[in-house]
């Protein structure tokens, strides 16, 4: 399992929609979704700043994860380009593979 972290720092009177669109059920998990071999979506806030976000985005595979990107390119940008006045600061943290999937998956 291919497991992409993403951290955010929201605008305080953004964060219900910030919320909606990036939880399991918002609009990336719904554009995700389109693709074969995504498994869904985890948002956390964190306990020490309600304004701080991480999403969780697990693939099957990072090939799983580079098709989509091919394939629904213009509909990403377009949904990231959206989502830009919702955060003060966003930072990808990193791709991971859950240790179970280290053998079979070449880093």
């Amino acid at each position: 399992m291919h497991i992409i972290v993403w951290q955010f720092e929201v605008v305080r009177e953004s964060i219900e929609e910030f919320k909606t669109i990036y939880g399991a059920e918002g609009e990336w998990a719904k554009l995700f979704s389109l693709a074969s071999g995504y498994l869904g979506t985890e948002l956390l806030q964190s306990l020490g700043s309600s304004d701080r976000f991480i999403t969780l985005d697990r693939w099957q595979s990072r090939d799983s994860f580079e098709v989509f990107k091919q394939q629904y390119a213009a509909a990403y940008a377009q949904l990231d380009t959206r989502c830009d006045g919702l955060t003060l600061r966003e930072e990808k943290i990193g791709d991971y593979l859950k240790p179970d999937s280290l053998e079979s998956t070449s880093l």
